[in-house]
């Protein structure tokens, strides 16, 4: 979850949009889904206690500025890595798998921030994953990953037209990253819910 601060109190509080509460719904139905706290190293115990089979990292805090987000998602990502649990990450999560990897992220375009545009999709796998060879999508990053500094361990699979990475996965692991929200409006809603979907195999 994000890391917000609350104006009244001043309180740090864990959040999620509640786009994702009802995205979720429609892509998976009734199966049960619950955010996890940002927790930090602990929350391996938390994966394990909860049976997770698959996770989700949502958008939103850029990478530094909310350590403990920063720690907790990256040690979800070495947890997944060893159960071989599928993760699907968004816009920070696909940041932070590169940089994970050992990847630079670097400042966007700002053509990048509060539009949509279209991506290429550039192998079969991403194609047959969306149904189609390009996409129409969302974009609100600051930051972003450059194609020609893409870690070796990962893959691009979705390209915007200035050079920048907008979809991704690890070549070994079940771990895939899109840069733009599924859970946002897109021209075509069907695209975020076969995202979501794919972490189950459909």
């Amino acid at each position: 979850m994000r890391v917000e601060r609350a104006a009244s109190t001043g309180e740090v509080r864990d959040a999620i949009a509640q786009d994702w509460g009802r995205t979720l719904t429609r892509a998976l139905g009734d199966v049960p889904w619950m955010p996890i706290p940002n927790v930090g190293t602990h929350v391996g115990k938390v994966l394990t206690a909860w049976e997770i089979d698959a996770v989700i990292l949502t958008g939103g805090n850029d990478l530094g500025s909310c350590p403990s987000r920063d720690e907790t998602e990256t040690e979800v990502l070495d947890y997944c890595g060893r159960h071989r649990i599928p993760v699907l990450a968004v816009c920070r999560g696909l940041q932070l798998m590169q940089a994970v990897a050992g990847g630079r992220v670097v400042t966007a375009p700002a053509a990048h921030a509060g539009t949509a545009h279209d991506v290429a999709l550039t192998d079969h796998a991403g194609r047959a994953l969306l149904g189609a060879p390009q996409a129409h999508v969302n974009s609100f990053h600051r930051r972003g990953v450059a194609f020609d500094d893409l870690a070796p361990s990962l893959e691009a699979w979705a390209l915007s037209a200035d050079g920048f990475v907008e979809g991704l996965r690890h070549r070994t692991l079940p771990q895939l990253a899109v840069q733009w929200h599924p859970e946002r409006a897109l021209a075509k809603p069907e695209l975020g819910l076969r995202l979501i979907r794919s972490l189950y195999g459909g």
